[in-house]
C-alpha cells in the first residue's frame, strides 16, 4: 500500500488526477497501490505531469485541497511515491519516467 506521511498528499493527487481527468491514475490511488509495470508507469508519469499542474496553479495563487505551498507538497508526494516504488520492485520504472521530464 502507498503510505502517506500526510492524509493532504493523496488528496492533492486525486485532486489532479480528476483535474485531468485520468481515471486510471484515480484507480491506482484509491487502490493504494501499484500492481504492475504498466500502472506503475501510469503513475510516475502522472506524477510528473501533476508538478507541471502545480507550478502552474502556484503562479496563479490557486489553493488546491486547501494547500497553497504546493511545492513543498510535491516534494512530500515524490518521497512517498519513491519508497512505495521502492518498496515494490518498480524503482526503474519511476527513474525512467523521471528522466523523460527533465
Amino acid at each position: 500500500m502507498i503510505e502517506y506521511r500526510q492524509p493532504e498528499e493523496k488528496q492533492i493527487l486525486l485532486h489532479y488526477a480528476n483535474f485531468i481527468q485520468d481515471a486510471d491514475i484515480v484507480a491506482i490511488l484509491n487502490n493504494g497501490e501499484i500492481k504492475n509495470a504498466v500502472q506503475a508507469r501510469q503513475l510516475a508519469s502522472f506524477f510528473w505531469k501533476m508538478v507541471d499542474l502545480t507550478v502552474e496553479d502556484a503562479d496563479q495563487g490557486k489553493v488546491i485541497a486547501e494547500q497553497t505551498n504546493l511545492e513543498s507538497w510535491c516534494e512530500e508526494i515524490l518521497q512517498t511515491l519513491r519508497y512505495h516504488f521502492i518498496e515494490t520492485g518498480y524503482m526503474p520504472v519511476w527513474e525512467d519516467e523521471s528522466d523523460k521530464a527533465d
